[in-house]
């Protein structure tokens, strides 16, 4: 009698389990349910990492695209996939439907105008550094008040200027792929907290970009937003780990310092980082020489004027940005 009820319990608690593991299994293959709305960035992000390209100068058409620079949205506006209104915008956290999203899949593909190569000779190259309230008996070449950073970027736009990368002036000048009409570029020295809490929204939200040099010792545990400000559209170069001038180290800590930092940036970014910014703008002959073993494509100094071919492609001038420049002064300084 008890064999009999001990094994009426063991089919019992045998059930039991094989119940529970029936359901547990039944929640574990149950599909997500779909979000009912998807906005038009978190669709390019969807689509873009695995899109195959059939025109690699994608980065191009941020010339006609106002209020967007991530990285997968001009890929997919390059393929025909995502369109803009009748001023310019993506509308990147414009909310759609399901349908909405289908229809964009599966609407019919039709490529924007593909732009014909013209050499753009010399191309102004801008230095900020902070974009910030200047200290008292602070170095006013340093500094640029936000405000002032913000009618900058807007006086631009209304004089028909065009950002683009120093990647993008490297293929224009080795490998003759087109630039839109008046280009420039806005490089960042350090990697001061303006960049990741101002400046990256303020370029990006115009349709901008901008080149962050970064000094890989100051980025601390900011690396997942160093990460993020480029997948919006910021190209990332290497200012090296501690901002040491190349007169006064060594060869073997020179060595360490460009090639140190450009792996940590190439991991954060998950890309090649192929531009350079001398720290003081020191060079020397074998600063060059190092820069083009490790694959760096281009190398910015300090020396005024704008950026020509022939200045070498690894000793290229740059404008600096003042912090008492007027906007008439500004655009003096790039004509």
């Amino acid at each position: 009698m008890r064999t009999s009820r001990k094994f009426i319990l063991t089919l019992f608690v045998l059930l039991l389990t094989f119940t529970a593991i029936k359901v547990n299994a039944t929640e574990v293959l149950e599909v997500p349910t779909l979000p009912e709305t998807m906005t038009i960035k978190e669709l390019a992000d969807e689509l873009g990492e695995n899109i195959v390209l059939t025109y690699d100068n994608y980065q191009y058409y941020r010339s006609v695209i106002n209020d967007t620079s991530n990285f997968n949205i001009l890929k997919l506006y390059s393929e025909g996939i995502l369109k803009i209104d009748e001023n310019g915008n993506i509308n990147p956290n414009k909310e759609l439907t399901i349908e909405e999203v289908n229809e964009i899949k599966m609407r019919e593909i039709i490529f924007p105008e593909r732009p014909t190569y013209v050499k753009r000779t010399s191309i102004p190259i801008l230095m900020y550094h902070q974009v910030d309230t200047l200290p008292q008996n602070g170095p006013s070449g340093l500094y640029v008040s936000k405000e002032n950073f913000c009618k900058q970027l807007d006086a631009l736009k209304q004089n028909g200027y065009n950002t683009v990368t120093m990647e993008q002036v490297y293929q224009h000048w080795i490998n003759d792929v087109p630039l839109a009409e008046k280009p420039i570029v806005l490089s960042f020295d350090d990697g001061y907290n303006s960049y990741y809490d101002f400046i990256w929204k303020e370029l990006t939200n115009r349709g901008m970009t901008g080149t962050f040099y970064m000094v890989t010792s100051y980025i601390g545990d900011r690396t997942e937003q160093l990460r993020n400000i480029h997948r919006e559209g910021i190209e990332i170069g290497s200012h090296t780990v501690s901002h040491k001038s190349a007169k006064y180290i060594n060869n073997s800590t020179l060595l360490n310092e460009y090639k140190e930092s450009k792996e940590l940036l190439e991991n954060i970014t998950g890309e090649n980082v192929r531009h350079f910014c001398y720290p003081f703008g020191n060079v020397t002959n074998y600063a060059v020489q190092t820069l083009k073993e490790l694959g760096y494509n281009t190398a910015v100094k300090t020396s005024y004027g704008k950026a020509y071919e022939t200045q070498g492609i690894y000793g290229l001038k740059r404008i600096r940005i003042d912090y008492y420049d007027s906007i008439n002064g500004f655009l003096n300084k790039i004509k």
